[in-house]
């Protein structure tokens, strides 16, 4: 990320010469080898019983990749599933991910212009120097499916080699089909695992890649090797660990943003008590088990000065969201036409405000981390989006050369962005410090913690207005909002040298490279901080800026006096020319048939109903969503059905797509309904599920996925369901009542 925005900046320049250098390094790494294994490069290696076992470079949080990255490259290398095994791929440059970064660079998302190509290339090539690994933005396919592909078809290419060799035959006249070679003419079988040994000593080649056509497994829904382990509770979380002479902490923030300690002290000393630990900003407490480290933080007297978050409450918050866009601070994302003046002339524009709340991340497994120093270095366990990150951020926490910390990466119960960052690291370390020397640490954060001091998704003010013209084509559309930038404040927490003044694309994402017709568009964002910690969550910009634009485009549809759904088909047809907004037409189409969107909802016991529709763009992907609601006569919102159709390009493994979609519109119902984070002189004011609900089994509709068929390319799907949810529900509450709702969550006066 450092990099990537130094690219753009101007204010890196690295030699094209060591750049070389050290890609040549990074393309020559290996796996180790254990016994009875030999390495295929960096992705795999195979056992003299023939399996394989894949490196998985990204980590496991309910995605499915440790399944579909192993498959990935056993369709390549025509061996048996069952024989492919999943292996956390070590800490190494090879499994960098720069897509993550490059997408979100301040640049068109179809840019091909040569400045676009250049920054681009530039940042790829820096990043995989620097060899970064990091899970997020829906990107670990769009990252591991050709290189995965390419290692496999590379390793096939040499078993098949040193077969030809063993039979005495050309390479030509083998077959390969579940990990066994077959001469054809002859019906010879040798097996993968008696030729690992040969094969692995030969030049790994670059060899051609299969044509989906020929594909036997993906694209097809495979078995998921984590769902047995996690039904049954085999599996392994980083809170779920237990080391032997392991000692347990409780750990205790301020009470508000900002807030540092004075002083603390445990008087008299309590049961199984090893250590008080004060630093500025949190006072913890270590003991022989959890519960007593628990018990004995209740007791510590705590003074902490609060002046810092004093002044911070959600109500100044949006007074300076407002403030900001009547001055017209920001910057310009998007601006084609003079939107400004058309809309000036327009006595008939139609103009709306919306704003959505800051919201936690509320991860099922709440914040932990376990940290052992000895004299030989620092072992961390924990539950993390970017091991190399936690890696450095271990070492300088512990005092210690990067080389000397071992990272443990379990799988994650939920990321959500929250994972990305590292002050959980930083905190266990400086708490492990105090424990005698060999002695684990385990640090884990109350809900109470987790969600009082999370770093939140972004409070938004956004300002719509749009002129509509007699025939329902919009005219005029401009989109001001006022926010903080998350990508700032992050940046500044992993390095504050490296905050820059750079436009933070995530603010816009989801307002930009829209696919719809506009006569003229003008897209600003000021941006505001207002001293509350932000973070990335899921969707990020997208999770706000859909329910911005597809509410706003459901009014206008509605000043047209045009039905939503063909308002859209109007706006996208437009643009026919667009590859994009051709295959937004399919999703489109393909949604309102699954719903059958014009059928009239059956009545409901006097209930009140209604659909709404949503479109979004986003990671590359395009999602519709039709939600069916019921209203009470007291406004209590109900959401019985949603469907969606999603277009993700090549859909890997259809299953793990479906059960994406799904659980991002639970997940982004959560937030329509119910999600909301209130500061009042900066506390935050909701502390556990019981003030911060999350949807639960009665309130959860029927859900229903499409996967429309596309040559688009690969596209993410990890967070593409979230963004369309709100604004689809807030449409059909406005169809079932004629109430236009503008907030989150969504709330009907009774």
């Amino acid at each position: 990320m450092l990099i990537g925005a130094a690219v753009i900046g101007g204010g890196l320049a690295v030699g094209v010469g060591w750049v070389e250098r050290r890609l040549g390094q990074v393309r020559a790494y290996r796996l180790p080898e254990s016994d009875g294994e030999r390495a295929f490069g960096a992705w795999l290696t195979i056992d003299r019983q023939g399996i394989v076992h894949v490196a998985v470079p990204h980590q496991e949080m309910g995605q499915g990749v440790f399944g579909t990255i192993p498959m990935i490259v056993a369709e390549e290398l025509d061996c048996d599933p069952a024989n492919v095994r999943a292996r956390p791929a070590p800490l190494a440059a090879v499994y960098a991910n720069p897509v993550v970064v490059i997408d979100g660079l301040p640049l068109p998302v179809d840019g091909r212009g040569p400045i676009a190509r250049t920054t681009r290339w530039t940042a790829d090539h820096l990043l995989r120097a620097a060899g970064i690994q990091i899970t997020g933005g829906s990107t670990s396919m769009r990252n591991v499916f050709v290189p995965a592909r390419q290692a496999g078809a590379s390793a096939r290419a040499m078993l098949v080699a040193a077969a030809a060799s063993r039979l005495g035959v050309p390479a030509s006249a083998l077959s390969v089909d579940a990990g066994r070679i077959r001469h054809v003419d002859s019906g010879r079988v040798v097996g993968f695992g008696e030729l690992v040994d040969a094969a692995a000593a030969i030049e790994p080649p670059e060899a051609p890649m299969k044509s989906s056509k020929d594909f036997r497994l993906l694209g097809k829904p495979q078995p998921r090797p984590d769902v047995p382990s996690k039904v049954d509770g085999r599996a392994q979380f980083a809170i779920d660990l237990r080391l032997d002479d392991m000692l347990h902490a409780a750990i205790q923030h301020g009470p508000s943003i900002g807030a540092t300690l004075v002083k603390a002290e445990l008087a008299p000393p309590l049961p199984g008590v090893v250590a008080l630990v004060t630093d500025e900003a949190f006072v913890a407490v270590i003991a022989e088990s959890h519960w007593q480290a628990k018990m004995a933080l209740a007791q510590v007297r705590a003074e902490w000065d609060e002046r810092a978050g004093a002044s911070i409450s959600t109500e100044a918050v949006f007074r300076a969201f407002a403030q900001a866009i009547d001055r017209g601070d920001g910057y310009e994302f998007e601006s084609d036409g003079d939107a400004d003046r058309l809309l000036a002339r327009d006595d008939a524009r139609l103009a709306a405000e919306y704003r959505v709340p800051f919201l936690a991340h509320a991860t099922m497994e709440p914040m932990n981390c376990t940290v052992r120093l000895s004299s030989g270095g620092c072992e961390v366990w924990v539950g993390n989006q970017l091991p190399t990150i936690v890696r450095w951020a271990a070492a300088k926490a512990a005092g210690i050369d990067v080389d000397r910390v071992q990272v443990h990466t379990p799988m994650l119960g939920g990321g959500f962005g929250r994972r990305l960052e590292v002050d959980t690291v930083r905190e266990a370390v400086r708490i492990a410090r105090k424990a005698p020397a060999g002695r684990a640490v385990q640090t884990i954060w109350s809900r109470e913690e987790d969600i009082r001091c999370d770093v939140f998704r972004p409070a938004v003010l956004a300002r719509m207005a749009a002129s509509v013209d007699a025939e329902g084509r919009i005219r005029a559309w401009r989109h001001s909002m006022a926010g903080p930038s998350v990508s700032r404040q992050y940046l500044g927490r992993l390095h504050p040298g490296a905050v820059t003044d750079l436009p933070d694309r995530t603010c816009a994402e989801g307002a930009i490279d829209l696919p719809y017709e506009f006569g003229a568009r003008r897209i600003v964002h000021a941006r505001v901080d207002a001293g509350v910690p932000v973070g990335y969550w899921r969707s990020v910009g997208h999770s706000y800026n859909a329910f911005f634009v597809e509410s706003f485009i459901d009014e206008c549809a509605a000043r047209a006096k045009q039905d939503p759904y063909r308002f859209r088909r109007r706006l996208l047809a437009d643009r026919r020319e667009s590859p994009l907004a051709r295959r937004c037409l399919a999703v489109l189409d393909a949604v309102a048939g699954a719903a059958n969107w014009g059928v009239a909802l059956a009545p409901r016991g006097g209930v009140r109903t209604g659909r709404g529709l949503a479109l979004a763009v986003s990671f590359r992907s395009i999602v519709a969503q039709i939600a069916e609601v019921e209203v009470s006569a007291k406004g209590r919102i109900r959401v019985t059905r949603v469907t969606a159709a999603v277009d993700c390009g090549f859909a890997i493994d259809p299953a793990i797509v479906r059960a994406q979609v799904s659980g991002a519109i639970l997940f982004g119902l959560t937030a329509a309904l119910h999600g909301r984070i209130d500061i009042e002189a900066g506390r935050v004011r909701q502390s556990n599920f019981h003030d911060y609900p999350l949807i639960g089994l009665a309130e959860a509709p029927s859900i229903q996925v499409e996967i429309v068929p596309s040559e688009g390319e690969l596209g993410g799907i990890g967070e593409v369901g979230t963004p369309g949810v709100a604004p689809a529900v807030a449409n059909a509450v406005f169809a079932a009542t004629g109430t236009r709702l503008r907030e989150l969550p969504l709330k009907l006066a009774g």
